[in-house]
């Protein structure tokens, strides 16, 4: 189906009222050696989307996912499978990205940044 651009931006600029940011996921190092994932550190922007923290079973068996959901956004933006966001204090790895006829579909899990810290030889 195609949809037209005017549909696609008036339901963006209907429901994509939440701000998500984007998070770098470089290796970087501390002053002491330290290595580990910007993901938790670095901002690289930000996007609109529809947050979601409902419905994860129907969206689960309407995909074919079988990793636990903990929040799921609709936005027209292009945001890469394995891209950590941020939203409300807490920041997500997006394991899954759907695209529909209007928009993507974005499934994701919490980040452990805590977890992704290692020290470097």
């Amino acid at each position: 189906m195609n949809i037209p651009q005017s549909f696609k931006d008036a339901i963006a600029d209907t429901f994509y009222d939440k701000t998500i940011t984007r998070y770098s996921t470089q290796d970087t190092k501390d002053a002491h050696g330290h290595q580990a994932k910007a993901g938790t550190t670095v901002t690289n922007g930000s996007f609109m989307g529809n947050v979601h923290f409902d419905n994860f079973e129907k969206i689960q068996k309407q995909y074919g996912i079988t990793e636990e959901i903990e929040i799921a956004i609709t936005t027209a933006d292009v945001i890469p499978q394995n891209e950590i966001i941020g939203y409300d204090g807490k920041q997500y790895m997006v394991f899954k990205v759907i695209k529909t006829d209007s928009h993507y579909l974005l499934v994701a899990k919490k980040w452990l940044s805590k977890s992704s810290t290692s020290i470097s030889a």
